[in-house]
């Protein structure tokens, strides 16, 4: 019984080293006047427009997701008083 769990253990630790993590992360600031901008919402999603992450940005208007690395996303953000903008791979 222990070698079948050490083997699946084993199994387990390869495939979580093979994959390759990413880091998405920004600050979302009004440009006009140098401020950042609290509350607004970012969204992540994949190719196919499925939601992978959400989140509203804190008062430093930061944000951060852990992705895969081989992948591409869109990214939105959104603000009621600001245009929404959105970010798609090229």
């Amino acid at each position: 019984m222990k070698r079948i769990f050490f083997l699946a253990l084993f199994l387990f630790i390869s495939v979580a080293s093979f994959a390759q993590l990413g880091l998405v992360r920004g600050k979302i600031s009004d440009t006009l006047i140098n401020k950042s901008i609290p509350f607004a919402s970012v969204t992540l999603l994949d190719l196919d427009s499925n939601l992978l992450f959400s989140q509203r940005s804190p008062a430093d208007g930061s944000f951060q997701f852990n992705v895969q690395d081989s992948t591409s996303y869109i990214l939105l953000i959104a603000h009621p008083k600001f245009v929404t903008v959105s970010f798609l791979p090229k």
